[in-house]
């Protein structure tokens, strides 16, 4: 990819937040309704897991403010997940359905990075705003100084999480071109959030196998919330890391894959 072609794409991505931008503020009222609903639901998390973490020796052995960071990891990242990616794989397979993908892969742009970035919803920006609040208080509260490296560690982190995320998702999406009317599919992911809203140990026997190590989305919280702690073992970074690298390569293959053999609505 050349330069150019990073300057476009890039022009792009900022090109689609300011036409949603403008769309936001054509309906004030609904945007404010949901602004507060998500505020509110976010706020009623955080107490939950607030007074759990606060009784005996915490959740998993996570002190009040460890799990402080830990759901302010996961606060962020749900900010992220309901701003961009549920509404980018609700287009996606309703476009494999109808047929409108066909529009899409006839841009001279790269059709997937296309749907990742054409839509996106601005109701859950204080989500966003609020894990990056929690994740400073808890740092605040620990004493733990500030550092390049920290910084450094937790937006890769965050990143590498943001990507397993969504690769796991579009992945999972693409089954939309095999299946016919998998609707459904798209809450699949949102329903397995539960398991990085907690630290990986609290779970026990085979779910901390499935979800810790074959599947690992016990470790998308978990891992920067570590990381930050300085207790992350480089076995659990590494996992984490190769699962990220594998589930994005077969993602990308897998979308190649099937529009090869997508001919339009019906197909």
């Amino acid at each position: 990819m050349t330069r150019k072609d990073v300057q476009k794409y890039w022009r792009l991505f900022w090109k689609f937040r300011q036409l949603h931008l403008m769309r936001t503020l054509e309906y004030r009222s609904n945007f404010l309704f949901w602004t507060v609903v998500t505020s509110f639901w976010t706020i009623v998390n955080i107490f939950f897991f607030g007074i759990l973490s606060g009784i005996g020796n915490g959740i998993g052995g996570w002190t009040q403010s460890e799990m402080l960071f830990l759901l302010g990891v996961f606060t962020f990242l749900d900010g992220i997940i309901w701003s961009f990616f549920y509404h980018t794989m609700s287009f996606y397979t309703k476009s494999v359905f109808n047929g409108e993908l066909s529009r899409f892969l006839l841009m001279p742009v790269d059709a997937q990075y296309i749907l990742m970035v054409h839509t996106n919803s601005y109701s859950n920006i204080f989500r966003l705003l609020t894990g990056l609040v929690m994740m400073g208080y808890a740092i605040y509260l620990m004493n733990i100084p500030i550092t390049i490296w920290l910084l450094a560690g937790v937006v890769f982190w965050l990143t590498v999480g943001s990507v397993f995320i969504y690769t796991l998702w579009f992945l999972l999406s693409t089954f939309a071109f095999w299946v016919e009317k998998l609707d459904n599919i798209n809450e699949l992911v949102p329903s397995l959030r539960s398991f990085w809203q907690i630290p990986k140990s609290v779970l026990h026997g085979w779910l901390s196998v499935m979800f810790g190590w074959i599947l690992p989305i016990a470790l998308i919280s978990t891992v920067p919330s570590e990381y930050v702690l300085g207790r992350l073992a480089w076995q659990t970074a590494t996992v984490f890391l190769l699962a990220t690298i594998v589930t994005a390569t077969a993602s990308r293959w897998f979308f190649l894959h099937s529009v090869k053999k997508f001919t339009g609505a019906g197909s």
